[in-house]
Formats: C-alpha cells, sequence, structure tokens
C-alpha cells in the first residue's frame, strides 16, 4: 500500500513514526520512512538528523567513530534550539551510546572505550554543555566489559532519567468502567455505528464550547484528561489523524490473522479510538473475527469510562475489561493469562508520548504474552 505524501497529516504521521523507530531502535523502519520523507524535502530538525547518523548507514564500529562529531553537534543544536525539553536530546544521544556498547562492548571493548573518552573529552568543552547532564555522565561511568549486562544498566539509568517527567496514575476503582446514561450517551444510542459519526458528536460539542485553552489543555495530545470538554477536543483536534493512520495500518495485517480468534490490548487507549476503528474495519470488511476479550489500558478515567460506552456501542456484548492505569503500574495481574492465543496490540495513542518506560513495556509483553502478538506502529514478531 502506497500513502499520498503530498498529505500533510500523512507527512505529520510519518515523522511521529520516524521519532518512534529511533526510540525502539528500529534500524530499517527508521530508513525507510526517513527516505520517504527525504524525498519530500521534510525538515526532519537536528535530532532527527542527528539519530540518522547511526541508524542508516552503519557496519563496523569506525563507522559509530567517525560520525561522532556531526553526532553531538546536532544533538547541541537540537538541545539548545529545536526541542522544548532537554529531554529527547539527552535520549538520543544514550540511544547511540548503548547501541555501541551493546554491540561491540564483547569483541572490541578497547575501541568502546576510546569512543567514550572521545565524548568525556568533548563534555568538557562549553559549546557541548548538554553532555554535562547527571544521567549522561553516571552512563559513560557504568562498567562495559559484558555488553548484556553493560546494556540493561544503561536502559536502567535512561528510565531513571525519564521517571522526572513522569506522573504515575493509578486508580482504586478495579471493577470494570463504562460511562453511565447521560446527555452524550443518548446522543450516541442515535447516531450510525461508524468511527465518524461518532466522531461528529465531539466536533459540535467542542465548537459549542467554543474555547481555545480547552485544545491547549491537551498539550498537543498527552495529557491526562479530566474532564468532559477535554475529551471532545481530543476527538475533534486529533481523531481523524488517528483514524487513517489506523486504517492504513490495518490494511497490513495479515490475512490468516483474521481467521484466528483475538484478543485486543490497547495500550493508553484514551476514548478507544484505536479498537473502534478496528471494529469498523472488520465490518467494512465483512469480515466475523472472534474477539475473546478487549482489554482497555488508560490512566485518564473520565476517557477509559467513554472508551468502554464506544466500544458497547459496536459490540454490546463483548467482554470488555478496563485497566485504569498508566504504562509503568501496569502489573501481572492486569494482563491476559491465557498464553495460547493471538494478541493485537494497539499503540495508537502513546506512539508520540515518550514519559513512560519503552524497555519496561517491551519486558511486560514478552513476558505476558507467548503467543503470536501482532503490534501495529510498532513490529510483527511471532515468539518461537
Amino acid at each position: 500500500m502506497s500513502i499520498d505524501l503530498s498529505n500533510n497529516n500523512n507527512l505529520a504521521f510519518l515523522s511521529i513514526l520516524l521519532d518512534i523507530s529511533e526510540r525502539f531502535e528500529f534500524t530499517l523502519q527508521f530508513q525507510r520512512l526517513y527516505n520517504s520523507l527525504k524525498i519530500k524535502n521534510y525538515n526532519f530538525g537536528e535530532r532527527i538528523e542527528a539519530s540518522s547518523l547511526f541508524l542508516i548507514g552503519i557496519r563496523t564500529i569506525q563507522d559509530y567513530q567517525n560520525i561522532l562529531d556531526n553526532f553531538i553537534l546536532k544533538l547541541s543544536v537540537a538541545f539548545s534550539n529545536e526541542e522544548d525539553s532537554e529531554y529527547k536530546a539527552i535520549h538520543t544521544f544514550i540511544n547511540y551510546y548503548s547501541q555501541v556498547v551493546h554491540n561491540f562492548s564483547n569483541n572490541n571493548y578497547e575501541k568502546v572505550c576510546e569512543i567514550r573518552d572521545e565524548i568525556i573529552k568533548k563534555s568538557k568543552q562549553e559549546e557541548f554543555h548538554f553532555l554535562q547532564n547527571e544521567t549522561i555522565s553516571t552512563v559513560l561511568q557504568l562498567d562495559i566489559t559484558n555488553n548484556i549486562v553493560a546494556f540493561q544498566n544503561i536502559q536502567n539509568q535512561l528510565d531513571l532519567y525519564l521517571l522526572q517527567f513522569r506522573k504515575i496514575y493509578v486508580s482504586n476503582n478495579t471493577q470494570n468502567l463504562i460511562e453511565s446514561v447521560g446527555e452524550y450517551s443518548l446522543e450516541l444510542d442515535s447516531v450510525a455505528t461508524n468511527f465518524n459519526s461518532i466522531r461528529r458528536i465531539s466536533v459540535n460539542k467542542h465548537r459549542q464550547i467554543n474555547d481555545s485553552n480547552v485544545f491547549y489543555s491537551l498539550q498537543r495530545g498527552v495529557s491526562i484528561l479530566s474532564e468532559e470538554k477535554q475529551l471532545f477536543a481530543y476527538m475533534h483536534s486529533f481523531g481523524k489523524m488517528h483514524y487513517e493512520k489506523l486504517i492504513t495500518a490495518f490494511e497490513y495485517l495479515p490475512s490468516e490473522f483474521f481467521r484466528e480468534s483475538t484478543n485486543i490490548i490497547d495500550w493508553g487507549c484514551g476514548q478507544a479510538m484505536a479498537t473502534m476503528v478496528y471494529l469498523e474495519y472488520l465490518q467494512s470488511k465483512e469480515i466475523d473475527q472472534k474477539i475473546n476479550q478487549i482489554r482497555l489500558i488508560e490512566p485518564s478515567e473520565i476517557a477509559i469510562k467513554r472508551g468502554a460506552l464506544h466500544i458497547k456501542k459496536f459490540q454490546k456484548n463483548i467482554n470488555t475489561i478496563t485497566i485504569n492505569k498508566d504504562l509503568d503500574s501496569i502489573e501481572h495481574k492486569d494482563l491476559i493469562q491465557n498464553k495460547s492465543i493471538t494478541n493485537l496490540h494497539l499503540f495508537s495513542n502513546i506512539i508520540d508520548i515518550d514519559f513512560f518506560s519503552l524497555h519496561q513495556l517491551l519486558e511486560k509483553i514478552e513476558a505476558n504474552f507467548k503467543g503470536v502478538r501482532l503490534l501495529p506502529f510498532i513490529k510483527l514478531k511471532k515468539k518461537k
């Protein structure tokens, strides 16, 4: 399937995926997205350009060393002039260093130490003051004699660094949540069962409110929502983009997947837009797939209640479980215990959110989902 690169929404979506590919170190996906956007003369910014230096065309440890000067220079510009917070530049730098350590510290320890010493030397120069970050200093002091242990320790330090930007959201309400009967639910009953009709309710409500401060309170879509007017604003401002990227992603699911029963896990589900679009996709393709369970995970109580209501609109009797927690607070008991069934993981609402531990999230998925795992926007992987 081709994507229309003349569409600004598509370009913006691809740039988000590019950022995610850098964070997860998906080198092949990063290269494809980068090249697609490069054709359109897309302005990546210095941080992504820095990422491209170590995620594209790198084969040897000497390649990592050759790009070091330019890599640090670009990150320094991004740190000073582009990013609204320092953490992204720090994150990208640590990704570079962790890759060097992970790939080469066991078989070329001296060269890795040489690169580390070059970095330490540069950190003392005023123009590269972002390298004086405490987390970077700690990472550079870690023992790197064992590449696996060193990589794990680097990731732990990165998680501790990002922890200062996070807030923990855990609800004491353990029962399945759903929005009670009210004005919105009555309007929902009266519209057609498709995403655009449902979104239109919020679009109309948001226009009636007519308050730009509500939109700004969304913080570009990463804020934890606490008021109904924010639900309307989010659906109005970001719903169409989510719908388009989801429909595109579902086209890439293998045809044999639809013949199997599945569980859906909607991570950071918000108002369950990803699950809604998937159910609509099945309807539009006349696919009769058995869905055993839908598990919604979301820190905003008001959003997850509405999400459960949206799911009920599509399928009244489907087994929907709500988990009102942030991703870092998810425990083993919160996740599906049946290990033999295919699981569809949806990450639509979190691909541009940085303030949770990616490393911990992947560990939870690896530990708790041993069958076939389909992860649109991240990767397709089958556990052997």
